[in-house]
């Protein structure tokens, strides 16, 4: 089994190909030989041959440069302008706070869910619970500042969920160096169960090109100023370039 990459054919996407059998099933779910994805990582492939016999190849796209987007080593690797709170209930009041835990109800009686990247509610499986702040302008939610290359395209990626039924729901927007990237996020009704699912709509992609810069300071921020409602979660930020990494060399004779 083997794995090739294509950064060229489709701009936006790096398009992966498995060889070495008769079915594929690639660790994103997906059954066909060949795919397209949109954010860096580690990609594999189970290929199964015509005689039952298997195996993996595992390749990884691109370089990740966004630390702890998943929040698997809890609090570190970030800033926010909201005051941190990781006691039990802690979010009930006031709003402004957040926590970064693996079961959304820990934090707040009427919080619902549990983290994005497995949905089982095991640790250290956790992600960044939000108190949505009341008023204008709004504190920063979550921020990092990452190097990046020259005249590079980069893509910036998040799944955002309301954490209730209770509206109104959030609305959030990415920056890169206190420019929009992508349209404003407006989050959608949550469940009121411990099982409240994500859905595809949860997640908000943009991309960015680099200019003249060397770093970028990504930020996410919330347009909501509602006391009420506004409880959303975050998890699984990701900032890379799906470009060809670009690189330099210097001829000798």
């Amino acid at each position: 089994a083997s794995i090739s990459a294509d950064y060229c054919s489709v701009p936006g996407y790096i398009e992966l190909t498995a060889t070495g059998g008769g079915t594929y099933l690639w660790n994103n779910g997906q059954t066909t030989q060949v795919i397209l994805v949109d954010i860096a990582g580690q990609y594999s492939v189970l290929v199964t041959g015509a005689n039952g016999c298997t195996a993996t190849a595992t390749l990884g796209v691109s370089t990740e440069l966004v630390v702890n987007g998943d929040f698997s080593m809890g609090n570190v690797g970030f800033t926010s302008g909201y005051a941190y709170d990781p006691t039990a209930n802690g979010l009930y009041a006031p709003e402004s706070e957040y926590a970064i835990h693996h079961k959304a109800q820990y934090t707040h009686s009427n919080f619902w869910g549990y983290d994005h990247t497995t949905g089982s509610g095991n640790s250290p499986d956790n992600f960044m619970i939000i108190n949505g702040a009341k008023y204008a302008p709004q504190p920063t939610v979550w921020q990092q500042t990452v190097s990046v290359a020259e005249n590079t395209d980069y893509y910036f990626s998040a799944w955002a969920i309301s954490l209730n039924d209770v509206k109104p729901f959030a609305r959030l927007r990415f920056e890169v160096n206190g420019v929009q990237v992508g349209t404003t996020a407006t989050l959608t009704e949550g469940v009121n169960d411990i099982n409240n699912p994500w859905k595809d709509t949860d997640r908000f992609y943009g991309t960015w090109n680099s200019g003249a810069s060397t770093t970028a300071v990504i930020r996410i921020i919330g347009l909501e100023t509602a006391a009420g409602g506004n409880d959303f979660g975050l998890d699984d930020i990701s900032f890379g370039t799906l470009d060809p990494v670009p690189f330099t060399f210097t001829a000798t004779a």
